[in-house]
């Protein structure tokens, strides 16, 4: 059995090689690791696949996760980012301003503010 730390790195090589192959692998591994789960999604979100959307929307509320997922989010295929950017302009307030608080933490924040098309002061009418 792989370590954790070549488990995530295993990730990071495969969403990096774009495998569209190993999709379906992907999706099968099931953990209540947020962080494994996170790499997981972020393989997906660098490959294309939509679904996982989901996941990357789900963990951007967990600390970590949400710094690992923002760190990669200019690695990930235009059609998830558009999608997960969808969803966090949808967000109830409290968990989009928890979302934008952490992308104001990174360093390449305006680059993350401009891929995820955010309104950070957006005003509802």
């Amino acid at each position: 059995k792989l370590s954790k730390d070549m488990q995530l790195e295993s990730l990071r090589v495969v969403g990096d090689k774009r495998s569209e192959a190993i999709i379906e692998e992907l999706k099968k591994i099931k953990t209540k690791d947020n962080e494994l789960r996170a790499h997981i999604a972020i393989a997906l979100g660098k490959i294309g696949d939509l679904d996982a959307v989901d996941d990357l929307e789900e963990l951007l509320l967990d600390d970590r996760a949400c710094k690992e997922i923002l760190l990669n989010l200019n690695k990930m295929n235009r059609a998830v980012v558009k999608g997960l950017s969808s969803r966090i302009n949808k967000m109830d307030r409290p968990d989009r301003h928890y979302v934008i608080y952490h992308i104001e933490k990174m360093e390449n924040k305006d680059e993350i503010f401009k891929l995820l098309d955010i309104i950070v002061n957006k005003k509802k009418k």
